[in-house]
């Protein structure tokens, strides 16, 4: 048994499998990196994925944000809601697995951008 079983075996029943998968071939530890981090992050993007769509919204300030800030913003609170937390625990608990921003400007960033590279490699996959 390979480490990507083992990955497959661990992952709960939360995501599509296409997506699932893409997760994994994007981000290796995907479903095994930290303690309850990979669940919170595993229920996040199910939920961002089902956000596609919604319209952006404004921020505090009255600025315009992105569609895909808008999508991570109600996956928070949606996640936050489900696993009756705050929506600051489950941001800094996910969060926290990432040591850096990368290339990206935050680590929201970074993570939007796995997000969308999961689905697009997921929808990818469903089209072949």
């Amino acid at each position: 048994m390979g480490l990507r079983d083992l990955i497959k075996q661990r992952r709960s029943r939360v995501l599509p499998e296409e997506v699932g998968d893409a997760a994994a071939d994007v981000i290796p530890g995907f479903f095994i990196e930290g303690q309850v981090a990979p669940k919170y992050r595993e229920h996040l993007l199910e939920s961002y994925r089902k956000r596609d769509g919604n319209p952006p919204r404004r921020d505090d300030n009255g600025h315009l944000r992105s569609i895909d800030e808008t999508r991570m913003d109600r996956a928070w609170n949606d996640v936050a809601e489900a696993m009756d937390r705050s929506e600051g625990d489950i941001r800094a608990c996910v969060l926290n697995i990432y040591e850096d921003a990368g290339e990206y400007e935050t680590k929201p960033a970074r993570l939007r951008h796995d997000f969308n590279e999961i689905l697009t490699r997921a929808a990818t996959e469903i089209e072949d």
